[in-house]
């Protein structure tokens, strides 16, 4: 399962963008990717992290 949240940051380990992926490894649900920008990432940055997101969960659910 992925999650990509887009909000303004509060109190998050983000400033804009995060991306988390989560699988069940041995009975438990454990992050096993996740990126998060901060003040000095730009769009492009975003994206690119983003796709290498999507790629890394495409490569996860093909190894299943």
């Amino acid at each position: 399962m992925a999650e990509i949240v887009v909000e303004e940051h509060t109190c998050a380990p983000y400033c804009y963008v995060s991306f988390e992926v989560v699988s069940v490894v041995d009975g438990k649900v454990k992050t096993i990717y996740s990126w998060y920008d901060d003040e000095t990432s730009q769009w492009n940055d975003i994206e690119k992290e983003l796709n290498k997101g999507i790629q890394f969960l495409s490569n996860f659910k093909a190894m299943e």
